[in-house]
């Protein structure tokens, strides 16, 4: 693979970490000031630190998947409702519409 092809690669999976981040961020945030919980709350509901949740939230990590899995479980939504913001976003959820009126 040529250097050029690689650090495209890079980019390109550098803006999907931001997009996914970003976007668990907002959601996180958004769903804890419904549901009026703090960041110690979702901690002790899902076995992790609150720095770890706090990092979560400051879209400077992204949970790994077992975390994201047990988040979602906790907040009652599917994973890629944490990780893709806005309806229709998620590329398996729109292959599964597709799917679904082709029927």
């Amino acid at each position: 693979m040529s250097h050029t092809r690689a650090k495209r690669k890079g980019v390109s999976r550098s803006r999907a970490f931001k997009t996914a981040t970003h976007a668990l961020s907002r959601r996180l945030r958004s769903w804890c000031e419904e549901e009026e919980l703090t960041l110690s709350d979702v901690a002790e509901g899902i076995g992790v630190s609150i720095a770890t949740v706090s990092a979560w939230e400051h879209a400077t990590r992204l949970p790994s998947g077992e975390h994201l899995d047990r988040l979602a479980k906790y907040m009652n939504t599917p994973v890629c409702g944490l990780i893709y913001f806005g309806a229709g976003e998620c590329p398996l959820c729109r292959r599964q519409t597709k799917k679904t009126r082709r029927r």
